[in-house]
């Protein structure tokens, strides 16, 4: 019996379970069997669930983004330079540097290294129409993040509403604008407004941002289990 070990999975419209597994896309419908077996140009950071396809942006340095039919799993347009995904592949990188997420209208925003505007690509259109978000802090455009040996932490939208928040190290975001901060903080991206607004955690470097409730937003701690800190 075959098995499989995913890094990311996701559900779809369908019910079935869109798992990256290395190198290898594999789709499992609603009886746990796979479907069929694809392909990957590179290790996968991100996926989303569209409203009618899947996005998978991979673990590259620059951003490279896929949708996929959601019947099929074939390719439907891509965005960025697939060429550099084979030297993705051959040596994977230590840490994500790019990451995406959706508006509640499907916009997808991508996040490039320690820029602190998106990217932003029509589900319909992808590449054929790419803008930039720009944000204010403070009334004004906050400098560029300096990433260092962590990358770039998560970036989540925060179901029902459009807004994405984001996870940075104190000293990654010294100069964009933030609060002094024992622990992490939370990048609050106000997508209707075009602000950005910076939340205090007392949490320490390791935990993970996972989810995002009404009021508190999700981490998993390095040594397991969960902890919360406050958004609004």
């Amino acid at each position: 019996m075959r098995t499989f070990a995913p890094e990311r999975w996701i559900l779809d419209a369908y019910d079935r379970i869109w798992m990256a597994c290395g190198d290898r896309l594999v789709i499992l419908g609603k009886d746990g069997k796979p479907e069929s077996t694809h392909a990957l140009p590179a290790l996968v950071e991100d996926m989303a669930t569209g409203k009618d396809g899947i996005l998978l942006l991979y673990r590259t340095i620059k951003p490279y983004l896929e949708k996929r039919d959601l019947r099929t799993g074939a390719v439907i347009w891509s965005f960025g330079d697939r060429n550099q995904a084979k030297d993705a592949l051959a040596q994977p990188l230590l840490v994500p540097l790019n990451h995406m997420a959706l508006g509640l209208d499907g916009t997808v925003y991508i996040a490039e290294g320690a820029s602190l505007a998106f990217t932003t690509l029509d589900p319909a259109k992808g590449p054929r129409e790419a803008g930039q978000t720009f944000f204010t802090c403070r009334e004004a455009i906050p400098a560029r993040a300096a990433l260092g040996r962590v990358g770039r932490g998560p970036m989540l939208s925060w179901p029902g509403k459009d807004i994405i928040f984001s996870v940075f190290t104190p000293n990654q975001v010294k100069a964009c604008g933030a609060p002094e901060s024992q622990g992490l903080l939370l990048a609050r991206f106000d997508l209707t407004r075009g602000t950005l607004e910076w939340i205090t955690t007392p949490l320490a470097e390791g935990h993970r941002l996972v989810g995002l409730l009404d009021t508190e937003a999700i981490f998993l701690a390095p040594n397991g289990g969960l902890a919360f800190a406050p958004i609004h």
